[in-house]
């Protein structure tokens, strides 16, 4: 891992920040879209888990998520894909 996170931060580093950000809050999106949320301006969504059941079922599918005051915190990083947005939404249905 940090051989590979020394090799990635150079290219990281000529990226614009705003690129970046974009990225997640793109993802973000994508995801809201997909459960019929409004859109938004962060890479963050809070969900409402009052039985914690969604926690459960995410992370039985393998998504990393937190989980506290009833409900759910996921955050798309530079890291994520679509396919993780899909990943996430077919846990949530």
């Amino acid at each position: 891992m940090v051989v590979s996170a020394a090799a990635a931060g150079p290219l990281f580093a000529q990226a614009p920040i705003k690129t970046l950000g974009a990225h997640g809050v793109g993802l973000a999106n994508d995801l809201r879209s997909q459960l019929g949320l409004d859109q938004g301006t962060t890479p963050v969504l809070s969900l409402p888990d009052c039985d914690g059941s969604k926690a459960q079922t995410c992370t039985a599918a393998g998504i990393t998520i937190a989980s506290r005051a009833r409900a759910v915190r996921i955050a798309f990083h530079l890291w994520n894909t679509t396919e993780d947005v899909d990943l996430i939404e077919g846990a949530l249905r």
